[in-house]
């Protein structure tokens, strides 16, 4: 997944870069065309003419074949690079106080808007150094122009023009500078915002437990903002008392190594309550709110920052992030963390719902199982008693009468015991009845495939076979639960399912390039036993490989008999 958003990203930048240098090397054509019909024409007198229309022409058209073939950084190295010698080439023609020295200028804004700021102070200390050789020269003698300009004769007209064109270069060049650090610390803040949310979003998808749910956002807060520690602290309703429930430190989830306790933080509760607003601490010794900060200090927190959990403007909760230095927080990253925080009350409300769903499913399927017992064993039990009631009645006297109704119960007891299989096939897989395992399991990976989740990909090789309905049901289950397990815990970028036929077995594969685990030190739980369970009953070959870091890949090979 977040290699699927830096690509967009990048794809977004590239995107831009072409669209705000098309215009430069569209009017560079028209420049050159211009200068080379106006010089054939006598209608301008160039110095160097007609090779400075050819050299601008060439440029740009050279420029846009680049960016016509997809090379889009080439493309604005070289109309740079190449209109920057260009400009230093003709200067000791025109002269240095001549309008052509300011196209540095835009040289320097388009070098530090689009490609870096490295090339940017390049660009910058070039242009102020051949601007300072050729107005040297100029007024030594060395190099007179052949246009005339406004002339460097004297040192005072020397140290003018040095001092402006320098000094406007330099201030360009830094003004584009403040400007490139806050557009891209914007765009950083953004990004990050769009991977997070995508992340958390993603984590709402596969319908994770509330505590997982808990400690991911967390995780991806610290990541964000560079945080020491994150602490999740809710209110409980009974006592009113603020509770830790979670904590994010060093990377890991981990409630036991969060430095602050609630009674660190109860002056900051009261605050926070009242303004539902975040509190920053950025100096945690200075700070007269904290009680404890000389205990705080000793504990390694520097800097603190307080976020509410709000919930029908009401505060539910609070977050605090922690540094070890002094440091302040920026209002981009606040408002990145509370948006961040915004989302942990959504997963926790969506939690709740989502329990309140599953109860209200089970009850539903309780009532349900119910009424067919009630509607067909249950009558039809009653019907049994019935007529062995009645026979009991006439076995003495008419023994004819009595042999019927225990013929009646009979076939009452064989309608019952068909609608008791009936009622228990409904709860297994129907998907099976009507098409064959390799459908079947596509279906699911396509019902289990999320626009932010992992790609999964199906592939069948060879000719099915066709298999007993225990066998296959076997099968799916295991696939299921495989596929499952790697959405819900690999964190994978591609899950690729494999059902292969051979001449003795039937093989299904999945396999993830996900985080993996050691096999041998992981307590397995009802999903892995539950599927070595299901491979027992059909006589089938369970394996389990993985590695830390290199993926999972899950394989059952079954006989087809």
């Amino acid at each position: 997944m977040r290699t699927l958003i830096r690509d967009r990203h990048s794809r977004v930048h590239r995107e831009l870069r072409q669209s705000l240098m098309h215009p430069f090397f569209i009017a560079g054509l028209a420049t050159g065309s211009l200068l080379l019909l106006g010089g054939w024409l006598g209608w301008i007198a160039t110095a160097i003419f007609p090779w400075d229309a050819l050299s601008i022409l060439g440029l740009s058209t050279i420029a846009l074949l680049l960016q016509r073939y997809g090379l889009i950084a080439q493309a604005n190295n070289w109309f740079i690079i190449g209109l920057f010698w260009a400009v230093s080439f003709n200067m000791p023609f025109y002269g240095v106080n001549h309008p052509l020295t300011a196209l540095f200028l835009p040289l320097i804004v388009i070098s530090g808007l689009l490609i870096g700021r490295l090339f940017q102070i390049t660009i910058v200390t070039l242009c102020s150094f051949f601007v300072m050789l050729f107005a040297f020269a100029e007024y030594s003698g060395w190099q007179q122009p052949l246009v005339a300009t406004i002339p460097i004769g004297d040192a005072p007209a020397l140290i003018r023009s040095i001092l402006l064109w320098v000094g406007l270069l330099n201030i360009t060049g830094w003004l584009v500078y403040v400007f490139a650090e806050k557009l891209e610390r914007a765009t950083t803040m953004a990004r990050g915002q769009t991977l997070a949310l995508v992340r958390i979003t993603g984590l709402l998808n596969d319908n994770p437990e509330l505590d997982h749910l808990m400690a991911q956002v967390l995780t991806t807060i610290g990541e964000q903002l560079q945080a020491d520690t994150v602490a999740l602290f809710l209110v409980d309703e009974g006592s009113a008392a603020l509770i830790r429930q979670s904590a994010y430190a060093n990377g890991e989830a981990s409630r036991a190594a969060a430095p602050i306790e609630p009674d660190d933080i109860s002056p900051l509760w009261v605050e926070i309550s009242v303004q539902k607003r975040p509190i920053v601490v950025a100096d945690v010794a200075s700070d007269h709110r904290l009680r404890f900060h000389k205990e705080l200090l000793v504990r390694g927190v520097g800097a603190m920052l307080v976020l509410p959990l709000l919930h029908d403007h009401r505060v539910i909760g609070l977050v605090t992030l922690t540094n070890g230095e002094r440091r302040t927080y920026l209002p981009e990253e606040i408002d990145l963390a509370q948006a961040l925080v915004g989302q942990m009350t959504l997963a926790q409300q969506l939690a709740k719902l989502a329990q309140a769903n599953r109860t209200a499913a089970i009850a539903q399927e309780r009532n349900r199982i119910a009424r067919e017992l009630h509607d067909t064993l249950a009558q039809g039990f009653t019907g049994i008693i019935v007529q062995l009631e009645a026979a009991e009645d006439v076995v003495h006297t008419e023994p004819s009468s009595a042999i019927q109704h225990l013929q009646h119960a009979r076939q009452l007891a064989r309608e019952s015991l068909n609608e008791a299989r009936r009622s228990v096939m409904a709860l297994l897989p129907h998907m099976l009845e009507h098409q064959p395992l390799g459908a079947a399991i596509e279906r699911i990976a396509i019902a289990l495939t999320t626009p932010y989740g992992p790609t999964i990909t199906c592939e069948q090789i060879g000719a099915p076979r066709p298999l007993a309905p225990a066998r296959a049901r076997h099968l799916l289950r295991i696939t299921q639960e495989a596929l499952t397990n790697a959405l819900k815990y690999a964190d994978a970028r591609t899950i690729r399912i494999r059902l292969w036929y051979t001449d003795t077995a039937i093989n299904v594969q999945v396999e993830d390039d996900g985080r993996g685990f050691a096999v041998n030190e992981v307590n397995h739980g009802f999903g892995l036993t539950g599927m070595r369970e299901r491979a027992d009953l059909i006589g089938a070959a369970l394996t389990i490989a993985s590695q830390p870091g290199h993926g999972t890949q899950i394989t059952v090979r079954a006989p087809y008999e």
